[in-house]
């Protein structure tokens, strides 16, 4: 997505994610190396990772980030 000095990406990004998943969230920017980050926070505390991916990214680096997070969710904190 190009940068559009008139776009609020928190806002729009938080649109994409009730719009298509139903999720009613705050977003905050993370850090990122290479992708978008945001902690998406809903008002009752629950708390959701929305991760934007660039153009191209290659399809083995998408499932393995998909796979560290299912580990993540999965281990007692």
């Amino acid at each position: 997505m190009a940068r559009d000095p008139d776009v609020d990406l928190d806002e729009f990004w938080a649109g994409v994610l009730k719009t298509h998943w139903g999720i009613k969230a705050k977003l905050s920017a993370l850090h990122g190396e290479l992708d978008q980050n945001f902690l998406a926070q809903k008002k009752n505390g629950a708390k959701y990772i929305l991760k934007i991916m660039r153009k191209n990214c290659p399809v083995w680096l998408i499932k393995a980030q998909i796979e560290v997070i299912e580990l993540l969710q999965n281990k007692d904190p």
